[in-house]
């Protein structure tokens, strides 16, 4: 007896039956499965993505009170810590499940290389390529085994110079030597300053992590959409039999009725909505404006002047994290800039002409 499959409502009122095949019911599993994956992936970015926001919240809280109130009692203190301690342990385990769960998904399909391990090599290359990640994996390990990811604070080195700067005014610290007697990894910590701005290093992972799941999601997009596509090509068909409605529509197996998969798109519409609102990294640095160097071309300017990055720094009055945040993609001010070629000499069209230095003939 040949099986017989169904798309049917599992509802008590009247209601039609549309047949389809076997091959049709594989494809409706399967698509099943995709938009199940295609939703926990995006939903365990968005777990991540919503506890580093909470954490940025908290954070610029502190500042704002660390500018407007002066409380500096011990227990005052001591409870920005454990705030602190508390929001990046939340931000680091949420990180942590993200890059566990996300190579588990999508097994059902056929990817060369499979998804798990397209995964590994994305997460992989984004260790190798940031100190900052490197960081921020090693002090999940050591808040797990160990002890507190902030061990203190203190106002922040040049602080921004608009009305907004009070969202910035504290620098949530680790101490590196703290964490060296705590069997922290020293390859890790090596690559570190004595003070670990650890929010710092949260936002640039965050931003690292959300390039790697924007890629991810591409290697995935046209199976995920093809999922979606069999499942509105079912609600038509069942729609031209003409029910009076459409609740808990089912594609089935008639003789098992263990083999059935929901037909539904109201909870994959809540995945498309997560796709919409998460379309790019998350990055706090506002866009480049006209005059402001690229990363590359300052990164570049420095190495013509054999400049280290305390020596960049220093020719324009800024600390040293400051200069690795414009290299790193912070907009550099426009002034600065200027005031950073002629310093060195590079300026396209002017010349700084130094005390005790005689002016060439064509001045």
């Amino acid at each position: 007896m040949t099986a017989r499959y169904i798309l049917e409502q599992q509802i008590y009122d009247p209601h039609p039956q549309v047949e389809i095949t076997e091959e049709r019911f594989q494809v409706l599993v399967r698509a099943g499965a995709t938009l199940s994956d295609a939703r926990a992936f995006e939903q365990g970015y968005e777990l991540m993505l919503g506890n580093f926001m909470d954490m940025e919240m908290a954070f610029s809280r502190i500042g704002l009170s660390a500018t407007l109130e002066f409380d500096h009692q011990y227990a005052s203190l001591a409870q920005i810590l454990r705030d602190a301690n508390r929001q990046v342990v939340n931000v680091l385990t949420a990180i942590r499940s993200y890059v566990d769960q996300a190579p588990q998904l999508f097994k059902t399909l056929d990817l060369k290389p499979d998804f798990a391990s397209t995964v590994k090599q994305a997460l992989n290359d984004m260790h190798a390529g940031s100190a900052d990640y490197r960081f921020i994996y090693a002090l999940r390990n050591h808040v797990q085994h160990q002890g507190n990811a902030v061990q203190g604070f203190e106002g922040a080195e040049g602080p921004k110079v608009d009305a907004n700067g009070w969202a910035d005014a504290v620098r949530l610290l680790a101490f590196k030597n703290q964490l060296g007697t705590a069997d922290f990894k020293a390859k890790v910590l090596a690559e570190q300053p004595d003070k670990i701005d650890v929010r710092h290093r949260l936002r640039m992972s965050m931003e690292a992590l959300g390039k790697v799941h924007l890629s991810l999601r591409e290697v995935v997009a046209s199976r995920v959409d093809a999922a979606r596509s069999a499942f509105e090509e079912a609600i038509r068909d069942y729609r031209a039999a003409e029910p009076p409605g459409i609740a808990a529509l089912y594609a089935r197996a008639v003789a098992d009725p263990t083999q059935a998969v929901l037909i539904i798109l109201d909870w994959d519409d809540v995945r498309l909505s997560l796709v919409r609102k998460n379309c790019q990294p998350a990055r706090l640095w506002p866009k480049r404006s006209r005059g402001q160097p690229e990363p590359t071309a300052l990164a570049a300017l420095r190495v013509a002047a054999k400049h280290t990055v305390r020596q960049a720094a220093g020719a324009v009055c800024v600390s040293e994290e400051q200069w690795l945040d414009w290299e790193a993609g912070l907009p550099m001010p426009e002034g600065l800039f200027i005031l950073y070629q002629l310093q060195t000499d590079q300026h396209p069209t002017h010349r700084v002409e130094r005390e005790g230095e005689a002016a060439r003939p064509d001045q």
